[in-house]
Parts: C-alpha cells; structure tokens; sequence
C-alpha cells in the first residue's frame, strides 16, 4: 500500500535499449522531478526496432509525460500497483515499454493515488498543466468545457489527422473508434478525449451483444430445500418466506435477505416491472427499443414495483442496513444484482460446515402484480459501447507527432493482447482454437492480475482500453468462470446455471442497456448550466421520495402531488435534455 502524496516514476527502457536520452515533449515536463525520482530518460531504440511498422525513422525515442491514477488490483500476493509494476521488473510492463519504443514513445508517469487524485487534478489545473497526456475522468462536465474553451485541451482529431502514421488515423476515421469519434463530438464538431471501446462480436465475427447484469438468488440455498428458483415476483416472495422459515443458512435467526436499493432503481428488481435501470443520482435511462429516455417515475408500472419492494420490506425480506458486504460475509444476502456471470460475490461468504458452497444464480421474474403486463427487461452489455474514462491531449505538448504515434500504439493488436491477456505462457496459453487461455495458477502478482483481470494501464489509469472480445473469447470467459466456481466448491451443476441463463437469454426479445444513459453526446454549456440547477434538489427530493414510499413513511394516495412536485423540480427538463443529446449521439453516428 502507497501511502505518499505522489508517486512520480519513469519508465525507463531496459539496459539493452538504453543508448541515448531526448528531451520530453511537454515545455514543463521534466521540471521538479531529476531531485525526487532520478531522470525520466526514454531512449533510442536499436537499428533493427528502427525498422519495425510504427516506429520513426531514426530510431529515436521521445518522452510523453501522462498524469493519471495508480491503479491498484488485489492478487493472492497482497495488494499490488502499476507503480509496483513500473518498479517492481514486472516482465509484462517490460513488453509494454519495448513494444512502445518500436513506435519512437516513452513515458514518463506522474502517478496518484486513487482517493487523492481529484484534488491532486484540480490543483494542478489551477497551478497550470504541465503533462502531454491527462486523465480527466474525475472532472465534471462544465470543467471538461471549459478546458476546452481555455484551450487547454487538443483536439483529437487534429492528433489523428496530421499526426498519425497511419493506423489511428484509420480506427478512428473508418473503423471501430470512428463513433467515438462522432458520438462524443462537441458543438465545434471536435471529440477531445479519448475513452475505453469495449465490442462483442458473434460468431459470424459482426458486432452482438456483450455480457449480462441480472438478479440473483442462492441456488445453493434452493438445492438444500429442494425448491425450483422463482419465476414470478410472487414466487419470490414464497422463497423468501421458506428460506427464513427453514433457517437455510443455519444461523438460528430469520435474517435471511435481499440487497436492494431503497433510494434508486439500480438493484435489478425495476427491470421485472418493463422499468428501465438508473444508477445512483440518475433519473433517466434510454430506452433502446423505441430510441426514448424515459424516467422510471413516469412508468405505467412504477406503483406496482413500489408496492412489491415494500411488501419485500414490510415482510423483512430487505436488508434495510445497508451493509451488504458484513451481511454477505455473514451468510445472510439470499439475492443481489450483479453481472450474471461472475464468481466474486461468493468470495468471502462464509457457510457452516457441512453446507455446499454459496453461489448466485441469475433468475428473470414476471411481475405478478403489474398494473400493465409487461415481458421482464434484461440487463445488456450492448455489443459496442463506450467506457466512461476519459483521456486527453493537453496544450502543454509540444510533440503531437509524439503523441500520434502513441496512438498507432494503442489501436495495435500488440497493444490489446498485452492488456487483456499479457504475455503468452507468463498470464495466458493459446488455444489450438486461438483462443487466450489464463493461467489462473501463475504465481507472479502481475500475472495473477491479469488473469483476473486486464493490465493496471486502463481502466481509469492513463491509458485507454479497446477490449474486442470474439464469440470464441466469450465462451473461453465463461469456461473460466465455470472452471473458478469449480475451486470455490460449487456442484458440478451449478455454474451450470449461469451459463443456461446466457444460452437460453442470449436471443431473448426485452433487453435494455446495462448503464442508465449510454452513449449521450456531450451537454452543451447551456444544457450543463440547466442540469446543475436542477439536478442536486430533484434528485434529492425523488431519492427521499422513494425510500419513503417504500418504508410507508409516505402514501401512495399522494401521488399526483409527488410528480407535480417532480416536474416542478426539473424531471420533464432532464428528460428532454437527455433525449436531445441522445438524438445527437444518433445523428452522429
């Protein structure tokens, strides 16, 4: 665990490479840093590199400096970092570094700790950027624009235009980042950031669907009473009523329960009612199928969803605490919504002795008591979508054919193996079926990370992801999850479960985005100024709202005062907002 302000690092190239420095390509870039770190020197690569595809001419290697977030991941080792890896010899940093060379880049990292990194960004905005590459992620809107007004950030279609080689100029032209490029365009007609671009492709190698959220029960719990998982929200409340009456997880009290939110439609359970999912401090979502934004207040069926979460509450089938994770570890959290195929929620939850092990499957309810009868909607990882990290060009450089170069990099195939899979036999085998295999038993920290996971790089570090899972990958991931449920000590027909709910609801009618509002173009400055006067006293008042209703602290008889008072607070405002800036993001594409 770091526990210092800031960590300041330089990648530097192994002994082999390291034959001359170049000076960085911010004007600020090295200032401050030789007394605290050593010099961050990059260097020329060999004659041979000098070669390669990407590479400049001369072999020389220029320095961009990135500020960004020190990604940390927990293996079986302890906690590690990307600084651990940039420090620490890791063999797949290494490949990251020379393969960068190849294209004439080093960098020079300015690494924060996670919780310290907003005001560590702000401060540095107010004191004047001195990296070539920031990430912004942690940024608010309005201070995004107004970079941009400021000129403080580059364009980065400038960068793709007049200082590619080639191979970003066309992903972000022609292939799959050109509705990035599209979708977050600003009034100008300029994008200036890059984010994360994850694509599912089918087995005929177009664009689907990727993965799937979903309720989940304890089968576990199921298979000890020898009941069938529910169906309808009625049937979901008989199994809670047997569970807590057959003491299932063998504690001598009634407490087992459900995880869900009091205050938002986030936990899953909407989604039954035809509601489409919003996250915490959301009102809206998109409705994909009729191309709307809608708000979850505003649906036919938002009464009887209420009216069932509370008869969950009033019958003490809630955890009403919210201490999800000391009630998870307790055995206690029957249902929870999550990606329906993963393995980590059980991690943890401790069982009596003799009992199977716990594992969540994923159940579709019909909603017994809609007003308007509804098919159930699933929660849907579409198959092209856009990450909510974001990254930027800033005016400090000075070397944007640097900077175009690295971004020939990053579209590289080298580029996404390295982050997804790392290196071959150290993190991943490959199958005769070209498959990325991981070895989940490798004992080096870094290797172990990214067999869970992806490279400490991406994901709200300093470098963008692009995540292009085949049909071939997604069934490689759900084996790996089959094959991880099998050392936490599930029956053999257990993650079974899960993967039947993929077969048998991959081509399934009624889904809806996972996130509330994917892919929004981005507000304007007067759509911005309209939301940040809205939103903190609606979202408030509709979070109050619905919490209440659901305690009965608060009447259903009231109802048309409460969407008065909704409309009165801005709802039917955001909507319309929403929905313009989705028609936009359209429209663009």
């Amino acid at each position: 665990m770091k526990t210092t302000m800031r960590k300041l690092v330089a990648l530097l190239l192994s002994a082999a490479l390291l034959t001359s420095a170049f000076a960085g390509c911010s004007s600020g870039g090295s200032s401050g840093t030789e007394s605290e770190t050593g010099s961050a020197a990059s260097a020329s690569t060999s004659e041979e590199s000098g070669a390669e595809s990407g590479s400049t001419a001369t072999g020389e290697v220029t320095t961009l400096k990135i500020m960004g977030i020190d990604k940390t991941a927990t293996v079986d080792s302890g906690e590690i970092s990307l600084s651990d890896w940039v420090a620490g010899g890791s063999p797949i940093y290494d490949a990251f570094v020379e393969k960068l060379a190849e294209y004439g880049v080093a960098l020079e990292l300015d690494l924060i700790p996670e919780d310290q990194y907003q005001t560590v960004c702000q401060t540095q905005l107010a004191a004047g950027i001195d990296a070539d590459i920031m990430n912004i992620t942690p940024l608010d809107d309005q201070t995004r624009l107004n970079l941009v007004d400021q000129g403080k950030l580059i364009s980065i279609n400038e960068v793709v235009e007049n200082h590619s080689q080639g191979d970003a100029k066309e992903y972000y032209t022609n292939g799959n980042g050109a509705q990035m490029m599209n979708k977050l365009a600003l009034e100008d007609g300029n994008t200036y950031w890059l984010t994360d671009i994850t694509i599912a492709l089918n087995e005929d190698g177009e664009v689907g669907q990727g993965a799937a959220m979903s309720f989940m029960i304890r089968q576990d719990w199921l298979d000890a009473l020898g009941l069938s998982a529910p169906t309808t929200t009625d049937e979901l409340m008989e199994t809670m009523k047997a569970f807590q009456e057959n003491d299932v997880n063998q504690s001598g009290e009634a407490d087992e329960v459900l995880s869900i939110s009091l205050s938002d439609f986030s936990s899953g359970l909407s989604n039954f009612y035809g509601i489409g999912r919003t996250m915490s401090g959301e009102l809206t979502y998109v409705n994909t199928e009729t191309g709307t934004v809608e708000s979850p207040w505003y649906h036919e069926n938002i009464q009887s969803y209420i009216e069932f979460v509370k008869s969950l509450v009033d019958a003490g089938y809630v955890d009403t605490s919210d201490q999800l994770d000391e009630k998870k570890a307790e055995n206690k959290i029957a249902g929870l919504f999550d990606w329906a195929g993963e393995t980590w929620q059980e991690v943890g939850i401790t069982v009596p002795e003799g009992a199977a092990a716990a594992y969540y499957a994923p159940v579709v309810l019909k909603a017994s008591n809609a007003a308007v009868e509804t098919e159930p909607y699933l929660c849907w990882q579409q198959g092209y979508q856009l990450g909510g990290n974001k990254y930027a060009v800033t005016s400090a450089c000075e070397d944007l054919d640097a900077v175009g170069r690295l971004f020939d990099f990053l579209v590289s195939d080298d580029y996404r193996i390295l982050t997804e899979y790392g290196l071959e036999d150290y993190s991943y085998t490959l199958g005769e079926d070209g498959s990325y295999n991981a070895i989940k038993d490798a004992e080096e920290s870094d290797a172990q990370q990214l067999a869970a996971g992806c490279a400490l790089w991406t994901n709200a570090s300093i470098l963008p992801r692009f995540e292009l899972k085949s049909a071939q990958d997604w069934a490689t991931e759900l084996q790996g999850y089959q094959d991880a449920g099998k050392t936490m000590g599930y029956p053999e027909t257990g993650f079974e479960k899960k993967k039947e709910f993929f077969d048998e609801y991959s081509d399934y009618e009624y889904k809806l985005p996972h996130e509330s509002n994917p892919e929004l173009a981005p507000a304007t400055a007067e759509e911005l100024d309209t939301i940040s006067s809205i939103t903190s006293d609606l979202t408030t008042y509709s979070e109050e709202l619905l919490t209440k209703l659901i305690l009965g602290q608060q009447s259903m008889d009231d109802w048309d005062t409460y969407m008065a008072d909704l409309e009165r607070l801005g709802l039917d405002q955001l909507i319309e907002i929403n929905q313009a800036r989705y028609d936009r993001a359209q429209g663009n594409a």
